[in-house]
């Protein structure tokens, strides 16, 4: 087992670490990315919003350099929620646009719908945590096990068995998650049910889905998600989950568009 477990710390040193890149005077995006990854997540996306926006780049509890918080109550949407607006605060953004990844959208999601009028949009990926009705996704202990004695390999979202990952990137991308600790992924699992925003769709600020046709088990998700949401747009491109690394160069197209035209209409981020 090559997974490390992170020294614990004191609740008020617990925060989501948050890498920044850009020129203050630019509008902001926070980007949150999915399960087991982190912020090479964007490796093949930041050089191109770069040149557009200033990036808050979060990295969810215990993956890459956020720590492991001491509780169990740690791991929940309204701690996440807490955590993105500490930091809106902190660097003093009015509005923000929103990207985020499979686990990662969903939680930029929540955020939006309590926090829509800080929010000119949101750029999402596939997520069936996300846009699955509330109760499609069931408690799910059968890895707890596995996971305790094999380390996160046994996963099968684990980016080892990732076949569209260019492979100087997947090679750095399993490195850092084999170092993903176990208590945050065994408890950051444990928060997939609630993850649903199904109900809240409607609520939600202007959305764009760019959606990685690839993942056959997603298509009927967003297609019910979208009659329930008749507002909810979509961007197909032929990738598969981790659509933003797949097709780089039409995800930064999506996703610039979206904001600029978006920006253009509001002139308030």
């Amino acid at each position: 087992m090559t997974n490390k477990t992170k020294d614990s710390i004191t609740q008020d040193q617990c925060h989501l670490y948050c890498q920044i890149l850009g020129d203050t005077d630019k509008p902001a995006l926070l980007l949150v990315h999915g399960f087991l990854s982190s912020n090479l997540q964007w490796e093949l996306n930041k050089d191109a919003l770069l040149k557009h926006f200033r990036l808050f780049m979060v990295e969810l509890w215990g993956h890459g350099k956020s720590p492991v918080p001491p509780n169990d109550k740690d791991y929940s949407i309204s701690r996440y929620v807490e955590e993105l607006e500490t930091i809106r605060k902190r660097y003093d953004i009015k509005q923000w646009g929103l990207i985020g990844q499979s686990y990662g959208a969903a939680l930029v999601m929540h955020y939006a719908r309590s926090k829509p009028k800080y929010c000119t949009g949101l750029v999402v990926t596939n997520s069936q945590s996300a846009f699955s009705p509330p109760g499609a996704i069931k408690p799910d202990t059968k890895y707890v096990d596995a996971i305790r004695q094999h380390g996160v390999k046994a996963i099968p979202i684990h980016p080892s068995y990732s076949k569209s990952l260019p492979d100087a990137l997947k090679q750095k991308m399993i490195t850092l998650a084999d170092n993903v600790s176990i208590d945050a992924v065994i408890r950051g699992l444990s928060l997939l049910p609630e993850l649903s925003v199904y109900n809240y769709l409607e609520a939600l600020p202007s959305t764009l889905v760019v959606n990685g046709t690839r993942e056959k088990s997603f298509q009927p998700i967003l297609k019910a998600a979208q009659t329930h949401w008749k507002d909810l747009k979509a961007k197909n491109l032929d990738g598969g989950h981790a659509v933003n690394i797949n097709c780089a160069h039409g995800f930064n197209k999506a996703a610039i568009t979206f904001f600029t035209e978006k920006l253009g209409k509001n002139d308030r981020c």
